[in-house]
């Protein structure tokens, strides 16, 4: 198997696994500076692939005209890739060379297996008297939150769950409230509906009744509305450690291009102190959409554009100075999360929609998974896994990205466990929330997933657990009725970062 290094993005296929170039540069360029100036060494890796192969690498750093390839009977392809170091090695032609080796599951010991596949546990945290629920972010403490339906599954109110216990965070006066993110003091930020009808008839929200949609802050369970940049709607997507929240929210200022029933422009908004600030959305001076995400030094994800959308572009805001995040394979990218490394992911979208990871204005491509070619990247911590999710024509399943592996988080969780649907958010510790179902209920509820690692070993929930279960059959992933009202929120402008197939 070769690897094509070329100045451009190529892909290669080990087995089940997709690996990248930029995947190879950015893990082992540092290693390769740093060993420039010194004797040829190697380092070599063992990666165990979901297919049960372990990939391993080894990696040459060597300065001169050619490289040396390390020998070995089980090396199956080589690369290698050039750099001319003249600005700091003064025109030393450096050479940085690659051995890639596989080798098929039986020669690999079965507690080496074991010791890469992480198993999961699942809860299902239940909902607030409905039939729905779903979680949309947690803290590194534990606390989730996300929207559940009320008795009667009419009204749909923001919730934080902690210990065990999920709490109703109440609402503006309407039937809907959603909490989007909460940080690591328990502040909780989100969007309510008021009783208001909006004076424009617009439907900010979307949930279908029109009533003026306001971002909110609850901090020790009071609720408390955010001002808006002088329009009547906005929405809270998130707050990091530092207490900023972003989102977006309306100016006064009509755009006679929105499609019915938005009337006013609406603009990225970042809150310090509780003070809204409108964030640069060059090149769109009349109009935006709104950041998805932040991380701990304050820079800012997400993307602007025309009201229709029609046109936009991808932003990384920082000190309040907005920055273009490029195109990959020509196409805008919409970045809905970032963490403190710089890292962010999210989704481009070429004949169908793909998950990515960027830093530093370089783009990869997540992969797939065997079968499901529509992948979402949703959220990234600050060790760079990813949760996302990943579709079939039929159906939609989790994964963990963790250093380019893809992993099915169905097929590591224990007999029973309700099927991990969509997630939502991932914490430094790797635990995992999102939307899940039941299918003996025939419900959707949100769920935490815990890793049975070091971190969590002692845990209850990871002790006596079954290793590892086969996956729901992908046909049951539509075996669920959404209520209406559900249906269309998720379907609306804010659902756009979580993914619902028109048939679910």
């Amino acid at each position: 198997m070769v690897l094509l290094m070329s100045d451009e993005i190529t892909l290669t296929e080990l087995g089940n696994h997709w690996i990248s170039r930029n995947w190879f540069k950015q893990r082992y360029w540092m290693f390769a500076q740093r060993q420039a100036c010194a004797p040829a060494l190697e380092r070599t890796i063992a990666i165990l692939l979901p297919n049960g192969q372990e990939f391993r690498i080894t990696v040459s750093a060597l300065v001169g005209d050619f490289a040396r390839i390390p020998s070995g009977d089980s090396a199956q392809g080589n690369a290698t890739l050039r750099h001319r170091k003249e600005e700091h090695m003064k025109a030393r032609n450096f050479t940085l060379a690659i051995t890639v080796s596989v080798v098929t599951a039986m020669t690999i010991p079965t507690d080496l297996v074991a010791q890469n596949q992480i198993r999961y546990t699942v809860t299902d945290l239940g909902t607030l008297g409905g039939t729905f629920s779903q979680a949309f972010g947690m803290n590194n403490n534990g606390w989730v939150v996300g929207f559940s339906t009320l008795p009667g599954d009419i009204a749909l109110h923001a919730f934080v769950w902690r210990k065990g216990v999920m709490t109703d965070l109440g609402t503006l006066g309407g039937p809907l409230s959603a909490a989007s993110s909460v940080n690591d003091a328990g502040q909780v930020v989100g969007y309510s509906e008021t009783s208001t009808p909006d004076p424009n008839g617009e439907d900010f929200c979307g949930f279908g009744d029109h009533l003026v949609c306001l971002p909110v802050l609850w901090q020790s369970g009071v609720i408390t509305a955010l001002p808006t940049l002088g329009g009547n709607n906005g929405v809270g997507n998130n707050i990091n450690n530092r207490g900023q929240v972003v989102g977006a929210t309306e100016i006064t200022e009509r755009d006679p291009t929105c499609i019915p029933p938005q009337v006013l422009v609406f603009k990225p908004t970042i809150w310090e102190e509780g003070q809204p600030s409108a964030l640069p959305t060059a090149p769109f001076p009349d109009g935006g959409t709104g950041p998805a995400g932040s991380d701990d030094k304050g820079q800012v994800v997400g993307n602007v554009g025309n009201c229709t959308l029609s046109s936009s572009a991808a932003l990384i805001w920082e000190k309040n100075q907005g920055t273009d995040m490029g195109l990959f394979q020509g196409t805008v990218l919409a970045p809905v999360s970032i963490n403190n490394q710089g890292q962010a992911t999210g989704t481009y979208t070429t004949t169908v929609d793909r998950g990515f990871l960027w830093q530093d204005g370089v783009t990869i491509d997540l992969g797939e998974l065997p079968g499901f070619p529509t992948v979402h990247g949703n959220s990234i911590n600050d060790k760079g896994q990813i949760a996302g999710q990943t579709c079939s024509p039929v159906t939609c399943t989790a994964f963990l990205w963790r250093d380019g592996v893809m992993t099915d988080l169905n097929t590591v969780v224990s007999v029973g466990s309700l099927y991990m649907f969509d997630p939502a958010s991932i914490n430094s510790s790797g635990e995992i929330v999102g939307l899940g179902i039941d299918f003996a209920a025939g419900q959707a509820h949100a769920f935490l997933a815990i890793p049975c690692d070091g971190t969590h070993a002692n845990q209850k929930s990871c002790t006596g657990k079954s290793a590892t279960a086969a996956p729901a059959e992908p046909s049951q992933g539509l075996n669920v009725a959404l209520p209406e009202n559900v249906r269309r929120l998720l379907n609306g402008r804010v659902g756009v970062r979580f993914h619902i197939p028109s048939a679910f």
